[in-house]
């Protein structure tokens, strides 16, 4: 939305993510299935990037990404969505 409201559609954007499953879903590189958790907002950010012509995607393993899975945790939790916690 703020690209959007910028008119940054044709700037090259550099996105990075620590979950390597949504970075190659934005890439078409994976399918996104509706019914799993989080699968509507990877339908709705798939198709908002199509909007964009220059998106560069990059993979940050989490490990090597502390501050940005923190501030994604905060957010996630300030609008009310919980975490599923896989346990092994």
């Amino acid at each position: 939305m703020y690209l959007q409201e910028n008119g940054l559609e044709k700037e090259e954007i550099h996105i990075f993510g620590d979950s390597q499953m949504a970075i190659k879903q934005m890439q078409g590189e994976y399918k996104i299935d509706p019914q799993k958790a989080y699968g509507y907002m990877a339908v709705r950010n798939a198709e908002l990037i199509q909007q964009f012509n220059n998106l560069k995607f990059k993979w940050i393993p989490r490990e090597e990404n502390t501050f940005a899975d923190k501030a994604a945790e905060t957010a996630l939790l300030e609008i009310d969505i919980k975490r599923k916690i896989w346990s092994k």
